[in-house]
């Protein structure tokens, strides 16, 4: 094995996900005055709320802090907490 073999590269850093797909909506006024921000934070909340993300990787997407993304969830109609049953019943006895 060459010395040039043995030697490995670093890996660079990948994002966690990347989107290269775009959405296309029929031109409506009321479709076309989303703001894509918003659009994104929608997206990364419903993903982190099915499971498909987690919440650092959440925060990562959007560029926020935990708290700030904590914050974002209800705006949505998303708990913080975790909505099984267990969870609910410790909330309304606490």
């Amino acid at each position: 094995m060459s010395s040039e073999a043995s030697q490995q590269t670093p890996k660079s850093a990948t994002p966690i996900f990347s989107l290269e797909d775009a959405l296309e909506f029929p031109d409506t006024a009321s479709l076309t005055q989303f703001d894509h921000d918003y659009l994104k934070k929608v997206l990364v909340a419903t993903l982190y709320h099915l499971g498909k993300l987690s919440e650092h990787e959440a925060c990562v997407a959007l560029g926020v802090t935990r708290r700030a993304f904590e914050e974002l969830l209800p705006r949505f109609g998303f708990s913080v907490l975790a909505d099984d049953q267990a969870t609910i019943d410790v909330e309304q006895h606490a």
